[in-house]
């Protein structure tokens, strides 16, 4: 699954690791200590070639990266999106990183800020 090589790929890249390796399928616990990310496939493309499916998919991967501040959330934002400009992940072809969002207040127990990537990747089957 393309998760789990998302996962092992940020957690070996120095710049997000300095910050965080606590990287969980989304929701995060609500005990989860911060800064964190979660994540979750928000959808499942695939190309289709003229004679049917082809075994490229194109899933889109949610990852939110969270902190206790404003600042700490931005950091591993920005840590995560470096790690992903070299655009390749073994075994797949991240295409587009479509969106980077400003850090927002996430209502909680405790207050929690958070940004959003979501990541376009290729992967042939």
């Amino acid at each position: 699954m393309i998760e789990t090589a998302l996962v092992a790929y940020l957690k070996a890249d120095a710049g997000v690791a300095a910050l965080t390796t606590r990287i969980r399928p989304f929701p995060l616990p609500e005990t989860e200590p911060m800064p964190a990310i979660s994540y979750a496939r928000i959808s499942t493309g695939r190309r289709h070639k003229y004679l049917g499916r082809s075994n490229v998919q194109l899933p889109v991967i949610q990852l939110t990266c969270w902190g206790s501040t404003p600042d700490e959330a931005m950091a591993v934002v920005e840590a995560v999106d470096a790690a992903l400009d070299s655009r390749s992940i073994p075994g797949a072809q991240v295409c587009l990183v479509q969106d980077l969002r400003p850090a927002m207040f996430e209502p909680s127990p405790r207050p929690l800020w958070r940004g959003d990537l979501d990541v376009l990747i290729g992967q042939i089957e």
